[in-house]
């Protein structure tokens, strides 16, 4: 039986859904959502959260640091919301976390949104906020992607994108509840008790405009996952893409990626996102204990058994 927390949640969610199909058009859906988010989760972001705002041309998000934070260490969070919807603001309190737990500055990236700038403007402002920090004297092997739903797509794609290049590797990459392939969306909305994937689908059509779904660029589970850095895959068991992340850790572990895989029993898409979900704060622990356990220039990959 699942928790009066995780109800709660799924109602949340369930209530977001209804009001992105509800609104007019795709900018009032946003701004309806992210009212609605922001008001929730400015409740939650402790104080000793320090916020600041970045508009480096190209590169436009938000800093989120914990005291804990080493200067260092960075997490590239890019968050979820089908590539239409969803802001830093939003996820601001599971960036903290995050933050806090990995002692790592967040840079929260506010990627340009589809139907306005559909597919790939968000995937090269992702590639770009990487490079900048590069240029900026960040070490590539002190920086992280982590991905959040259909964020996990594009900072999964960027690390692809910034191999083809000939670029340094970030030092890891996590995905959480992640969708890295546009081509089944259709079919996961429909086991999905709340609502969100059903957004995503209705809605991807928007993002990846001429792009067709079965593009690696757009759909990473599908590309050659070879040369990837140390990855982290997080999903729950009653999140309808659960069979879609197996087969994106069985992949990656063929193409000899170091894959670190787990599985949060009873779980639902979205987790994560929810502090008042139990599992919630283990699950950004986890996230954030794994990159301060690898994000650096002395992280050695253990051999795996074969």
């Amino acid at each position: 039986m699942r928790s009066k927390e995780l109800r709660h949640a799924i109602a949340l969610e369930e209530d977001l859904a209804r009001r992105i199909d509800a609104a007019p058009n795709p900018s009032a859906a946003r701004e309806d959502v992210r009212g609605a988010v922001v008001a929730r989760v400015g409740k939650t972001v402790p104080d000793d959260i320090d916020v600041e705002p970045v508009d480096a041309g190209r590169v436009r998000g938000e800093w989120v640091a914990s005291p804990l934070d080493p200067e260092a260490r960075v997490a590239v969070f890019v968050h979820g919301g089908a590539g239409v919807f969803g802001s830093p603001a939003e996820s601001r309190e599971l960036a903290a976390r995050i933050s806090r737990a990995a002692q790592a500055r967040v840079l929260a990236v506010d990627y340009r949104l589809a139907p306005e700038d559909p597919f790939p403007a968000a995937l090269d402002d992702v590639v770009a906020a990487f490079r900048w920090l590069v240029a900026e004297g960040s070490d590539p092997r002190e920086i992280a992607f982590v991905g959040e739903s259909t964020g996990a797509a594009l900072a999964l794609g960027a690390a692809l994108m910034l191999r083809d290049a000939g670029d340094p590797r970030p030092g890891a990459v996590a995905l959480v509840s992640p969708i890295t392939d546009f081509t089944i969306v259709g079919d996961l909305a429909e086991a999905d008790p709340t609502g969100a994937v059903g957004v995503v689908a209705r809605n991807s059509g928007l993002y990846l405009g001429e792009t067709p779904a079965e593009d690696p660029r757009v759909s990473p589970a599908l590309a050659d996952l070879t040369g990837l850095p140390a990855l982290l895959i997080q999903v729950g068991t009653a999140d309808p893409g659960l069979e879609q992340v197996r087969g994106l850790v069985e992949r990656a572990r063929a193409a000899g990626v170091d894959v670190s895989d787990f599985e949060w029993e009873g779980m639902i898409h979205r987790w994560q996102s929810y502090p008042h979900i139990y599992e919630s704060v283990p699950a950004s622990n986890q996230v954030g204990e794994y990159l301060l356990q690898r994000l650096g220039p002395g992280y050695v990959p253990v051999p795996r058994a074969a």
